[in-house]
C-alpha cells in the first residue's frame, strides 16, 4: 500500500467495561475531553459519563424526550439529540453547574434516527425514510437541506473533517459516502444489517452489526480493508471514537429482552500504525 494512505490500525485487544446498568443504549457520542454521552431508550434519557482519573461519573443531560436516538456533541459541549417519536432535534446547552438547558433546534422531521457533526460543526441528520439532511441556522431558526436521498432505512451516519458524510443503509447492507461537490458512491458492502457507524481523523470507519460484530474498514489503495475488532458482542449498537483512538460501543439487549439490565457500554483501545 502507498505510504500516504492510512494503514489498518493494530487492534490491541484491550476491552474494558467503564459503564454498566443502562437499559437500552443505542447511540453514543464522545467529546474532546473523553466524556461520553449515551441515550437510554426506556428511561427517555440521555446521560453524560464524565471521565476523571480513569473512572466515569454519571449525570443526567435530559429525561425530557420520548424516543432519543441519534446523538452528537460539538466543540463547545452542546449536545444534540434526535427524537424519533417527536420528529425533532433538541440542542442541550451546558451551564457552569453541570446542568443543561433544552431548546428545540428543528421540528417537522420524519423519524430522525441519527446525527453527525463534521469538522466545522455542521450538523447532519439521517431519517428512517432514506434521507440525510444538513441543518442550517437562519433568522427564523434552523432549516434543512437535502444531502442524500433514495436510501433504505438509515440507522447511522458519520461525517469527517472534510465534510464527507457516510451513510449506513441497512436495507442495502452497505456503506455509502456523500462527498461535497462530487456526489455519492457505495464504498463498502457489508452483507449484514448494520447498527452503528463512526469515522476517525484519518478516514477509518467503525461499524457495528446485528451479527454481534465491531468492524474497522480502512481506506487503502482506492478501496477498503476490513478488520474484525470484536465478535460475539451482545447486540452492539452505537459506536464512537475519540481523539486518542479509543473506541467505544454500546451493547443493548435485543428487543428489550429479559437480560436488559446486563447492558453495558464497552470501551476498546486501538493503535494506528502507518
Amino acid at each position: 500500500a502507498r505510504p500516504d494512505y492510512p494503514q489498518p490500525p493494530k487492534f490491541m485487544g484491550m476491552i474494558s467495561t467503564p459503564v454498566q446498568g443502562l437499559e437500552f443504549p443505542v447511540s453514543i457520542a464522545v467529546d474532546k475531553q473523553g466524556n461520553l454521552y449515551v441515550n437510554d431508550m426506556p428511561t427517555h434519557a440521555v446521560y453524560k459519563e464524565t471521565l476523571s482519573n480513569g473512572a466515569y461519573t454519571q449525570s443526567t443531560v435530559t429525561t425530557n424526550t420520548v424516543a432519543p436516538q441519534g446523538l452528537a456533541v460539538d466543540e463547545s459541549g452542546n449536545v444534540y439529540i434526535a427524537d424519533e417519536a417527536n420528529n425533532c432535534v433538541y440542542k442541550m446547552i451546558p451551564a457552569n453547574d453541570g446542568s443543561y438547558t433544552q431548546s428545540l433546534l428543528i421540528e417537522g422531521l420524519t423519524s430522525p434516527t441519527s446525527l453527525a457533526l463534521d469538522g466545522h460543526d455542521n450538523l447532519y441528520v439521517g431519517d428512517n425514510f432514506g434521507n440525510v439532511w444538513m441543518l442550517l441556522p437562519g433568522s427564523d431558526g434552523y432549516t434543512k437541506t437535502n444531502v442524500a436521498s433514495g436510501h433504505g432505512q438509515i440507522e447511522a451516519i458519520a461525517a469527517d473533517a472534510s465534510g464527507n458524510v457516510y451513510v449506513s443503509d441497512t436495507e442495502a447492507q452497505a456503506i455509502f459516502v456523500e462527498k461535497p461537490g462530487i456526489g455519492e458512491s457505495e464504498i463498502l458492502s457489508t452483507g449484514t444489517y448494520n447498527w452503528g457507524l463512526a469515522v476517525d481523523n484519518v478516514g477509518n470507519l467503525y461499524i457495528t452489526s446485528i451479527e454481534g460484530t465491531v468492524t474497522e474498514a480502512s481506506p487503502i489503495d482506492g478501496g477498503y480493508a476490513t478488520i474484525l475488532l470484536n465478535n460475539g458482542a451482545i447486540d452492539p449498537r452505537g459506536v464512537a471514537i475519540d481523539a486518542n483512538q479509543n473506541l467505544y460501543f454500546t451493547e443493548a439487549p435485543e428487543f428489550f429482552g429479559p437480560d436488559r439490565k446486563s447492558t453495558r457500554l464497552h470501551s476498546s483501545h486501538i493503535t494506528i500504525s502507518y
